[in-house]
């Protein structure tokens, strides 16, 4: 008895700690987050160890056959050591400046009236009136220059999109130390814009480039079969081999991807520690957005020594690339075709090219009203466009709401003089959507359990999230709109792989570029227009709008997850169907291939009749002629 009246006392003392500060309390809860998201993505691993080293060694030659087969090429990791040391830099910058972002620029309210503290209007409501002037500037600015951006990268290539991208990032940030609300509003728009640019280009350039070492990969593979010399027999195993590489060189692009996207949740949860550093080393909120410069420099420093220029041209292949293969094109015209033909030929593929590229503009102007008449005509593609548009909506409102909603109700907790640590908060939400992302990935190996009923879930517990948030913010109780920030966060941990796998399933790839940029304008009506009356709604009413998009979103879900399980019933049906055709099928051909073999069986036997009685004749005839030589002599 005593000893558990101790442990009680002890862990009284211990939360007493914990709770001392907030500083101390989301340290606490960060690490908390952090060591059960290692621990649900290591523990599989380590459990199926023990088993794996026994197979290993009864298997280990096999094993070594696997991984020479398996082996990466040299060409990939090179590409991987020169994109992903990029990405991750871009990243860090982005990820320290986010969560000090209410907090600088609500310490410039002073600007709106002209450094006066006379005013009727609340400190507050000036922060939420200019941070909301200011997302909307950036959000504006991203859907006005937006085709700029796109059209930029198309002339002058992705690494130079990104290294424009890159500086006007780092002028985006640098501008947060100006007192002029001009620099301040062109700063943001900049930022915001450079922002959306850098979030493209380096994709874009590392897909371009994995298109270029593949083209090279299969030159050499040609080269290598046409000197081994093969039979002409063997050419469909040829192509076979030649598909099976092609998947395995998708599968390298997948697996840079699994690497970045993988990492950055780390990344996120790290940046918000430096940035909490930063903060309270500089004394202000500005001392992240003074360090991430610093890792945009060191990233576009990488850019300039060690990337190659290329363009989205034709997949991706750079121009240098393309004039080689019409050089290689015309070369072959030459060696066939006399060279007036030639010419001729060469000024018609010219006229050609330029058709195709007239042709362009109006199938883009078309493939809008394509893309339209696609979402209307089909109820799943324009289910899975409201359930996205009203979900990221509720996501983005959430972005502008938690940052003065945690710190009035920090300051209510703790004090009037508490400082929130928008940093370490930062990283409790990244560790909380890593600890998402690792149980949508055990639900999604469930049998039992499907993406729609996974997105279903999602939804509604956003959507409870949401509306106990709302009830906690008006009581002020600070652990409960932890507790259910918390799990939203896990809620979009989880809804990204989701709406991915049912986005590639409902949407076809012929017209998803058209479609998927269709759904983004809902979404930004919905955040701007939560933006701009931010001031009038407060975090409350915003919060309740973002709770009713995703009670509408999973109201839109139910009908999809029953639409698309009808789906799934009515395929199987068909596939039982086929299969008792088949079975059905089989039975016959089997009844007539006895038949078959049984009238087979009966000329045989009949066949093997005559012959015998033809030996017999011809043995008889044998004998009577050597007798009747026997008479004679």
């Amino acid at each position: 008895m005593t000893s558990m009246i101790s442990t009680f006392i002890i862990d009284v003392d211990t939360m007493d700690m914990i709770v001392k500060d907030p500083e101390t309390l989301f340290k606490y809860l960060a690490g908390t987050l952090v060591a059960t998201g290692i621990t649900l993505k290591v523990w599989p691993y380590l459990k199926s160890y023990s088993t794996s080293i026994d197979s290993a060694k009864t298997n280990k030659n096999k094993n070594k056959k696997v991984n020479q087969k398996q082996t990466k090429p040299r060409e990939i990791q090179s590409l991987q050591r020169r994109f992903l040391p990029v990405f991750f830099l871009f990243r860090m910058s982005f990820w320290m400046a986010g969560p000090y972002f209410f907090q600088v620029y609500s310490s410039k309210i002073f600007l709106l009236s002209g450094g006066s503290s006379t005013s009727n209007i609340t400190p507050e409501a000036t922060a939420k009136l200019f941070v909301g002037r200011i997302s909307l500037i950036g959000y504006l600015a991203i859907v006005l220059l937006s085709s700029f951006t796109g059209k930029f990268t198309e002339k002058y290539g992705h690494k130079a999109a990104t290294l424009c991208a890159g500086i006007l990032y780092g002028i985006g940030s640098i501008s947060v130390f100006s007192n002029t609300p001009f620099y301040l509003y062109a700063g943001r728009a900049i930022g915001s814009v450079a922002s959306s640019w850098l979030c493209s280009a380096p994709e874009s350039w590392l897909i371009g480039e994995f298109l270029t070492i593949q083209g090279i990969l299969n030159k050499k593979e040609k080269e290598k079969s046409s000197s081994s010399k093969r039979k002409m027999d063997d050419d469909d195993e040829d192509d076979e081999d030649d598909d099976k590489n092609d998947n395995k060189k998708v599968c390298w692009l997948s697996e840079t991807f699994a690497l970045a996207y993988g990492g950055d949740p780390i990344i996120a949860i790290i940046a918000g520690q430096t940035a909490s550093v930063a903060a309270n080393h500089a004394g202000n909120p500005t001392g992240p957005f003074s360090l991430s410069p610093w890792f945009i420099v060191t990233a576009l420093v990488f850019v300039t020594l060690y990337w190659a220029e290329n363009k989205s041209n034709r997949g991706g292949r750079s121009s240098e690339e393309e004039k080689n293969n019409h050089a290689n094109d015309n070369e072959d015209k030459k060696s066939s075709i006399s060279s007036n033909s030639n010419d001729d030929d060469d000024d018609t593929a010219v006229t050609t090219n330029d058709d195709e590229d007239d042709d362009e503009q109006p199938f883009t102007e078309q493939s809008r009203c394509t893309g339209l008449q696609m979402i209307f005509s089909d109820p799943k593609i324009l289910l899975v466009g409201v359930v996205q548009s009203l979900f990221e909506g509720s996501m983005y409102i959430f972005v502008v709401v938690w940052p003065p909603a945690i710190s009035n109700s920090v300051k209510r907790y703790f004090g009037p003089t508490a400082i929130t640590p928008f940093g370490t908060v930062f990283s409790c939400f990244m560790a909380c959507a890593f600890i998402g992302s690792i149980i949508c990935g055990k639900l999604s190996k469930a049998r039992s359990v499907d993406v729609k009923s996974t997105m279903t879930g999602i939804l509604f517990i956003s959507t409870i999230a949401f509306s106990v948030a709302v009830y906690a913010i008006q009581t002020q109780n600070l652990l409960t709109i932890i507790v259910a920030f918390f799990i939203f966060e896990a809620c979009v941990g989880m809804y990204f792989p989701s709406i991915g796998i049912l986005r590639s399933k409902l949407i076809p790839d012929s017209h998803r570029s058209t479609i998927m940029p269709l759904f983004t304008i809902p979404l930004n009506v919905l955040v701007v227009g939560v933006i701009y009356f931010h001031p009038t709604l407060g975090d409350i009413g915003a919060l309740i709008i973002a709770c009713v998009a995703c009670a509408i979103a999973a109201v839109c879900m139910i009908p999809l997850r029953s639409i698309l399980r009808e789906e799934d019933r009515q395929r199987r049906l068909d596939a039982k169907n086929k299969w008792a055709k088949l079975k059905i099928a089989s039975v016959f051909l089997s009844k007539l291939h006895r038949t078959r073999r049984k009238s087979d069986l009966l000329k045989n036997t009949s066949i093997r009749s005559v012959g015998r009685r033809a030996s017999l004749t011809s043995v008889e005839n044998s004998r009577q002629s050597l007798c009747t030589r026997a008479s004679i002599c």
